[in-house]
């Protein structure tokens, strides 16, 4: 997934990646620019768009995000967007994204989706009560 996007910027991202012909090269562009599963990825103010892996776990794709400065970031993303591409890799044919349908664009390499729950999420995130700093047995 490409992420995070701003209501101004995702339709240009989302261009400038639908001008790949193939699945095998937007998948080496992706390459370029990607946070594997096991590496940290985590979302500030100041994070660019990156192309994020979503491992598959459980018969979900799924992957935790630690947001910084909320409160920041719910005035910087009041509604997010993200990009994503299904890929597929047997280690045997190169890695290659998958062609999807599109409601309006018909057979795409990669969708947009606004994050509906984004702005709900954050809210409640802000009115979490701060939880008091805990000493360590023993003190500091």
């Amino acid at each position: 997934m490409y992420f995070p996007l701003t209501e101004e910027n995702y339709k240009d991202h989302r261009d400038q990646f639908r001008k790949f012909d193939s699945g095998e090269k937007l998948s080496e562009e992706i390459a370029k620019n990607a946070v594997t599963a096991d590496q940290e990825a985590k979302i500030t103010t100041t994070t660019k768009p990156q192309w994020i892996e979503v491992p598959e776990q459980g018969g979900h794709f799924t992957r935790r995000l630690p947001l910084e400065d909320v409160k920041d970031l719910r005035a910087k993303f009041p509604k997010v967007y993200r990009l994503v591409v299904w890929e597929f890799d047997d280690g045997e044919l190169p890695r290659a994204a998958i062609a999807v349908e599109h409601p309006q664009d018909g057979r795409v390499f990669l969708r947009e989706q606004e994050v509906d729950k984004w702005p709900f999420r954050l809210e409640e995130m802000l009115k979490r009560p701060k939880r008091a700093a805990r000493v360590p047995p023993g003190g500091i």
